[in-house]
């Protein structure tokens, strides 16, 4: 079962030691002052985990990350038929968002299972999906966790909620989604539960069309664009990361599996003032600070 909020939900600070000593001005700023919110200019944040090195949206993957020292991690999560929130991608099959695949070759969608039901399978080769619950407890106090809401049920905002007061961690994680109706949704629940810190929203985005974001999102809110769209039109997009950062938002950028990244990536990010990268290469990252330093 997932924990239950072991405090009033109504908190406005953290209590833990590390996090005392900063004084940050805004809610964002104190996520990314924080010991383990900012080791690189451009932070360093696992997608999916370890996704190419470890299974993807695993235990495994989040504790692998945690050992490397990353600025943080990316994961995805859904709720399930008894709305347990997990922590899975899915697939798309026929336009429809959400299928696991299981190591026995069979396939059904998340929603429609029930916690028992998705854990008496295996997945990647004989992982079991994780509860955010779980997956909170390897990380506290390690990596900041930039959580995707996946699918189209607000009522993943309030659990989600839930779960971080439980764990006392709303000043080390942010959420993203490609349906920004979750930002809308995330802070009425937010109000509902009577939290007052407001983790950042990374707005994902396919287009450059992002002005609905500004209006919708704060200061510290981030815009995330994918590495195929930035590729298509590199002069577009420095436009569109100027206009990002002086609306006093954050320009964050996720590579695709199917891309190899290079050093000129991080370049090219580095001079447009890309403030996260979401990379399936963190190793790689980490060496290309290494040897900037040296």
């Amino acid at each position: 079962m997932e924990s239950q909020p072991s405090s009033p939900l109504k908190i406005g600070h953290t209590h833990h030691s590390t996090l005392k000593e900063v004084v940050p001005q805004t809610d964002g700023e104190r996520l990314l002052s924080t010991p383990f919110g900012r080791r690189n200019k451009m932070r360093n944040e696992a997608h999916r985990g370890m996704g190419l090195h470890e299974p993807e949206n695993t235990l495994q993957a989040f504790t692998r990350a945690c050992e490397e020292q990353l600025d943080g991690i990316e994961l995805d999560v859904w709720l399930t038929k008894d709305n347990a929130v997990v922590v899975i991608h899915g697939h798309d099959i026929d336009n429809v968002e959400g299928y696991i695949f299981f190591d026995d070759g069979s396939k059904k969608l998340v929603t429609e299972m029930t916690l028992a039901e998705l854990r008496s399978q295996t997945v990647l080769n004989g992982n079991i999906v994780p509860l955010l619950d779980e997956v909170f407890r390897v990380t506290k106090n390690k990596v900041c966790v930039n959580i995707e809401f996946k699918g189209t049920d607000m009522r993943s905002t309030e659990e989600v909620l839930k779960l971080c007061v439980a764990h006392n961690n709303l000043e080390q994680v942010q959420f993203s989604s490609f349906d920004w109706k979750f930002a809308e949704a995330l802070e009425a629940a937010r109000v509902s539960l009577d939290i007052q810190i407001r983790p950042p929203f990374g707005f994902l985005t396919e287009t450059l069309d992002i002005a609905e974001s500004f209006k919708i999102g704060k200061q510290d809110d981030g815009v995330s664009f994918g590495w195929d769209l930035i590729e298509k039109d590199m002069e577009a997009f420095k436009k569109v990361a100027s206009e990002v950062i002086n609306n006093g938002f954050r320009v964050k950028v996720y590579f695709p599996f199917a891309h190899q990244e290079v050093y000129e990536d991080y370049d090219f990010l580095d001079s447009v003032g890309t403030d996260t990268i979401i990379t399936n290469e963190p190793l790689l990252v980490k060496r290309y600070y290494q040897k900037r330093i040296n």
